[in-house]
């Protein structure tokens, strides 16, 4: 009994040691069940915080892309800025430049001008000192025919119309010059020559009106010389230049035919001739109609519409 006490004692510690070893065994499997948990606890809040650190990574990206698309947006606005500024800059230069050329091409000009007035001889300086002498004369011719319409307007006197008559009194006299654009005698270039010239009649030969009229001018007259104007009526005047002599008033009224001066080769002449010039309104047309009795009024509004389209102004009558 004693020898089977004690095995059952030997049996009893060596089940309250295996029982010890199964409780301590127990809780070290249950620790580390709690280590293991709490290691998957840990791991998932870790991949929590990947996933975050994922969401913020592509949240950043996103941003740096769009910043990058900002960025190169904003860079080919700033290049397209700089290559427009670059165009203008060279276009400006290039517009100096042709400023500049263009600036010492006129001074080159000039220079080439004043080296050519320099080099003109005596006699050129003259001949464009008459053609400036020849324009400031024509402008005041105009002014005195137009002071002497002006006059002669305010007379009561109607054209009745007719043939006028054949302005020299003597016979074998014929146009040496027509109406229209001609070589000039004396300036030797074309001219609108606002009459016509008489000639083989000699010094002295009689003038006559080549219709009733009133004289509203006699006296020199410029580039016409002695010159004789009366006026018909109606805006119509005739005009007699180169006169030796004036054989009339101011203001003296006429009859067809009648002597208002002789024939001479006053002002710009070459020698003696009448100039014989017809004016509707002021404006300068065809004698010869006149001459021929052709004028109507369609045919002399139709005259002097043609006239004012052809004739040129800043010719020098005569």
């Amino acid at each position: 009994i004693d020898i089977m006490q004690t095995q059952y004692n030997d049996e009893q510690e060596k089940l309250e040691t295996i029982k010890n070893l199964k409780e301590e065994l127990k809780q070290n499997i249950d620790n580390i069940t709690e280590q293991i948990e709490n290691m998957s606890n840990l791991g998932f809040e870790s991949q929590k915080q990947i996933e975050q650190l994922n969401s913020d990574i592509n949240v950043a990206k996103t941003r740096i892309s769009n910043n990058n698309e900002n960025s190169n947006r904003f860079t080919k606005e700033i290049e397209e800025q700089k290559a427009n500024q670059e165009k203008q800059e060279t276009d400006l230069r290039v517009a100096k430049a042709k400023a500049g050329q263009m600036q010492i091409l006129m001074e080159n000009n000039k220079i080439v001008q004043e080296n050519y007035m320099s080099k003109l001889t005596e006699e050129e300086r003259q001949l464009q000192e008459q053609i400036e002498q020849f324009k400031a004369e024509q402008a005041e011719i105009e002014r005195q025919i137009q002071e002497a319409i002006n006059w002669g307007s305010g007379l009561a006197i109607q054209y009745t119309g007719g043939v006028m008559i054949w302005p020299i009194g003597v016979e074998g006299t014929y146009i040496t010059s027509p109406y229209g654009n001609r070589l000039h005698p004396i300036q030797g270039v074309y001219k609108y020559h606002d009459g016509i010239d008489i000639g083989n009649a000699g010094y002295g030969a009689p003038v006559i009106a080549a219709a009733d009229g009133m004289v509203i001018y006699a006296g020199q007259m410029g580039g016409y010389g002695n010159c004789v104007m009366i006026y018909h009526g109606d805006g119509l005047i005739t005009l007699y230049g180169h006169g030796q002599e004036i054989k009339t008033t101011l203001g003296t009224p006429v009859k067809q035919g009648d002597i208002i001066m002789t024939v001479g080769s006053t002002g710009n002449s070459t020698g003696p001739h009448l100039h014989f010039e017809v004016r509707k309104d002021g404006v300068v047309v065809d004698p010869i109609p006149y001459l021929n009795g052709e004028i109507t009024n369609e045919s002399q509004n139709n005259e002097i519409a043609n006239t004012a389209l052809d004739t040129d102004t800043n010719s020098v009558i005569n």
